[in-house]
């Protein structure tokens, strides 16, 4: 059962196609509608806007694998959209501000009338693509197939394409596809900002740790860049290991710099015993041997 909304609609904010912003079948953004009453059925499953269809925000479908369904007769206007596993189709023209992200292969975009935004950014999605098209605010527009523009050595390095667009972005494919995924515009996704980007990156350039904002200089982010599946070697974690602050340097960030690297720790600042602290890692880590060879002779038991 679709709700069905005569003529133009404007809504203030984003609308969201996900199920599990839906209370008592009603999508989030819907609650603005005269239609929208307490008693909607709970088998209500989509939106049918008989007029076009008009958002202040995003059209959000972050889920992959499902959504509700959405069909607009006229035009429709958004600063973003992210298009999952929900089914959408526009009669008339889609006008983003900013890009279209369709990820997944459970959901359907059918744009019958033309796109007009800076990128139409594919992901293993059907995009059913007709009328004509134009770039944001001019020019042609940007189309990115990340299918088939992903790097066979390197899954996540940005495809060039993507990464004009981002402004030369230092974040990983991961990242920004999860950015996008929860329409979060370019402009914001050229900087890392959570512990797990600024892992990402890192990891891809140690030097970059200088950057690191002050509030995240804390153990918890050391420690993600410290996981056992850091890429980097030795000498890497040991300048990694040189720019974390005193305070920072706690008991367990300096045992995962020894278990990335034993020799690491001789970049700890001149106030910790090194005797000390080689012999507390070589019995906290489960197999001593194994780590003896990467402590220097002098500090070996």
């Amino acid at each position: 059962m679709f709700l069905v909304h005569d003529g133009d609609l404007e809504l203030d904010g984003d609308l969201c196609l996900d199920w599990a912003r839906w209370q008592a079948g009603v999508a989030g953004g819907l609650e603005q509608l005269p239609e929208t009453t307490p008693d909607l059925p709970a088998d209500l499953r989509g939106l049918l806007v008989t007029g076009s269809l008009r958002l202040s925000g995003a059209l959000l479908n972050a889920d992959r694998e499902s959504g509700v369904a959405l069909i607009v007769r006229g035009d429709m206007d958004v600063r973003q959209a992210s298009c999952g596993g929900a089914y959408i189709r526009i009669d008339g023209r889609l006008c983003a501000l900013e890009v279209v992200y369709a990820h997944y292969n459970d959901g359907e975009l059918h744009l019958r009338g033309g796109l007009c935004a800076k990128a139409l950014i594919q992901d293993d999605h059907f995009v059913g693509l007709h009328g004509p098209t134009q770039g944001q605010p001019s020019g042609p527009l940007t189309m990115i197939d990340l299918r088939e523009q992903r790097d066979p050595d390197d899954d996540e390095r940005l495809p060039k394409a993507l990464k004009k667009l981002l402004g030369n972005s230092v974040l990983s494919l991961s990242a920004v596809c999860e950015g996008l995924r929860q329409c979060v515009p370019p402009a914001g996704l050229t900087r890392p900002e959570s512990p797990q980007q600024w892992r990402d990156v890192v990891w891809k350039d140690h030097a970059a740790v200088r950057k690191l904002p002050k509030p995240l200089r804390t153990e918890s982010t050391y420690l993600l860049m410290l996981e056992p599946a850091c890429p980097l070697p030795g000498s890497e974690i040991a300048e990694l290991v040189a720019n974390i602050p005193t305070a920072a340097l706690t008991e367990r960030v300096r045992l995962a710099a020894f278990m990335c690297s034993p020799k690491s720790l001789l970049r700890l600042p001149v106030a910790f015993d090194l005797h000390a602290e080689y012999a507390r890692c070589l019995a906290a880590v489960p197999d001593p041997a194994s780590y003896l060879n990467g402590v220097p002779e002098s500090f070996r038991p």
